[in-house]
């Protein structure tokens, strides 16, 4: 068996006094769609946040492509945070710069590439994920929900990472632009290959995109694999979120 994408082992977090994760343990493996699922204030996107070095957990580890992150140096953490791409829950676009410029933002950083070829990848991306290049040149403000999402997700594959992490995707959309992005997200990991971690309460985009998940309750993880194995777990968190 190939090893995992992503490790997670015996991770423990605290706020406080207040304990989010007990001792939790679960692999995410290569080409997966991978669900991050819960109730609200269970912990999920926690979890996200400590796997991309934005929290770290109080103890255990967290191994992304075969890298313990929370050892890393600086340097290293770098590295390795150029190898993922994130979509945050509010998009979290800059607004004072336009889509192409939000775009390119991490390939002048991080990059030799010329201007005329950062333009080149940037139509690149934005045609990836269904925009235009008008809309390229508009700004947040100017955009709607969905095409706020896509922009972001653009972004997110401006320096072709091997993992996308997205937080609540679908949150805030409505019926016809939720199912839109996750027939995106499917098709891109076809042509890219992409590994994609997506934290979600969905219940439509976890019957429509997630090969496996785990489910959060209590502190701990309390079902895992397919959407059909969670389902035979016997839990009344389960029932609820399941049938909400």
């Amino acid at each position: 068996m190939k090893a995992p994408v992503v490790r997670v082992r015996n991770v423990s977090t605290r706020f406080g006094e207040y304990l989010v994760h007990d001792d939790i343990s679960f692999d995410i493996y290569e080409g997966e769609i991978f669900g991050l699922l819960g109730p609200s204030g269970y912990g999920k996107s926690t979890m996200m946040r400590e796997m991309i070095l934005l929290q770290e957990p109080d103890s255990g580890s967290i191994e992304v492509l075969g890298k313990e992150v929370w050892k890393l140096g600086e340097k290293e953490a770098v590295e390795l945070r150029k190898q993922w791409g994130v979509v945050f829950q509010e998009s979290a676009l800059f607004s004072s710069l336009s889509v192409e410029e939000n775009i390119a933002l991490l390939l002048r950083e991080y990059t030799n590439m010329s201007p005329s070829l950062i333009r080149r990848v940037v139509a690149t991306k934005l045609e990836m994920v269904g925009l235009s290049q008008s809309d390229g040149r508009k700004y947040p403000s100017e955009l709607s929900g969905g095409m706020k999402k896509k922009a972001a997700l653009a972004r997110a594959l401006a320096m072709d990472p091997k993992l996308l992490f997205l937080d609540e995707p679908t949150s805030s959309l409505d019926p016809v632009s939720a199912a839109e992005f996750d027939s995106l997200i499917l098709s891109l990991r076809e042509l890219l290959g992409l590994t994609i971690v997506i934290v979600t309460h969905d219940l439509a985009s976890i019957r429509k995109t997630l090969d496996t998940m785990v489910l959060f309750a209590d502190k701990k993880v309390i079902a895992r694999g397919t959407l059909q194995d969670v389902l035979k777990t016997r839990h009344p968190i389960i029932e609820s979120f399941f049938l909400q």
